[in-house]
């Protein structure tokens, strides 16, 4: 019967936990990226979701202006238009770097 109780009170925990972890996905989302970035130091300070997200696009372009050196590795360059990047390609002051993939080779070998 003690067995019982026990397999029936690990599931009743993991059904808990698994609630409370999708209704504060995104705090703790949050949470974990942060103290991943402070380990890693890696001077990264939010996570976006999306590119789209107004407070995503604010950002970049509040940081980018007032960057003085800018490495950008992207699989594609279309967003490199888009209203952030266009103030940094317009300054003269600002370093930057690009690395985009050679899509002209068929069977490309990855270093």
């Amino acid at each position: 019967m003690a067995f019982l109780y026990g397999v029936l009170g690990s599931l009743a925990t993991a059904v808990i936990c698994a609630l409370i972890a999708f209704i504060y996905r995104e705090k703790i989302r949050n949470l974990i990226s942060s103290l991943l970035f402070n380990i890693s130091n890696v001077g990264a300070m939010s996570v976006y979701i999306s590119s789209h997200d107004d407070d995503f696009v604010k950002d970049l372009k509040k940081e980018i202006e007032k960057a003085k050196k800018i490495k950008i590795y992207a699989s594609r360059g279309r967003f490199l238009g888009g209203a952030p990047f266009l103030s940094a390609f317009s300054n003269d002051d600002v370093s930057i770097n690009i690395l985009l993939p050679n899509t002209k080779e068929e069977n490309p070998q990855l270093d």
